[in-house]
């Protein structure tokens, strides 16, 4: 049951929770509405989302994932969970589109590295790039990925090909699969934020360890010009901190390489996002 800190009783936290979520599932479910997808087609996904979800807490908490653990958990009735378990094991890929990204982005901010490199040989190639990030992806694999998202040309050559670096921003196509992904992730990672930090666990705020930087800067009314020129001030310095921090996170990167696998299971994200629209308007109405 919701507990809360400041003797609110459990409904009214639970009114304040099912709010933020109206506020939170509106604009996504507008989205779905734009693109034909009604309440009666997405309820099976709800289904699954939920299980996914309730499978993931009970494994957090050190809990079997059961039948009947699940439909307990979920509320989803035993006969669809049966089901749902019979096929919830899906065929594992490899993640070639977070591999591109970081080798792109290596490969952008890495001054000895220059734009075009031979495909093949043991250093200062595009093989031997690949191979600095992943041992399970095969560089030519990785290579035709990094083509289709525009990211590298392969220049054939009689002796030597040469992969051109391509941009300098990674940036998929708008609307693709690896676009939608980017967003899911950043979003995801953004909603966890907000969570971990709200979330007590029973402990007061001011001794609550742990709390992720989740910030933003408000402001309003402003003219149609104001809001412009502050888009543009904030992307000209997002452009100067980001060189700066993915060159402390490449640092980090390279001097972690020197432990041992089970010392380097942590991740890290920041992002950034400007919004600007009318005062009148409301995402959940």
């Amino acid at each position: 049951m919701v507990q809360s800190e400041d003797g609110r009783s459990d409904s009214q936290v639970l009114q304040t929770i099912m709010a933020a979520t109206r506020r939170l599932w509106v604009p996504w479910l507008r989205m779905l509405l734009r693109r034909g997808v009604h309440y009666t087609a997405l309820l099976p996904f709800l289904k699954d989302f939920f299980l996914q979800a309730a499978a993931q807490e009970l494994r957090s908490h050190g809990q079997n994932v059961t039948a009947s653990s699940l439909s307990v958990s979920s509320g989803v009735h035993r006969k669809d969970v049966r089901l749902w378990l019979q096929g919830a094991a899906v065929a594992m890929t490899p993640d070639t589109l977070s591999l591109a990204s970081q080798v792109w982005t290596y490969w952008l901010h890495s001054p000895e590295l220059p734009d075009g490199l031979p495909r093949r040989g043991e250093v200062q190639s595009f093989e031997w790039l690949v191979r600095q990030f992943s041992q399970d992806v095969h560089p030519h694999t990785l290579l035709q990925e990094m083509q289709r998202l525009g990211l590298v040309r392969l220049v054939l050559g009689d002796e030597e090909d040469q992969v051109l670096r391509l941009g300098d921003a990674f940036i998929p196509p708008p609307g693709s699969e690896e676009s939608w992904a980017m967003f899911a992730d950043s979003l995801a990672d953004h909603l966890q934020t907000g969570l971990n930090n709200l979330e007590t666990d029973g402990q007061p705020q001011l001794h609550r360890p742990h709390l992720h930087l989740e910030q933003s800067v408000f402001a309003g009314p402003l003219s149609q010009d104001s809001v412009e020129l502050l888009e543009q001030w904030s992307r000209n310095h997002w452009k100067q901190f980001q060189d700066e921090l993915i060159e402390q996170a490449q640092q980090r990167w390279q001097q972690d390489q020197l432990l041992p696998d089970s010392e380097r299971q942590q991740r890290f994200r920041l992002g950034i996002y400007c919004y600007h629209g009318m005062l009148s308007e409301d995402a959940s109405e």
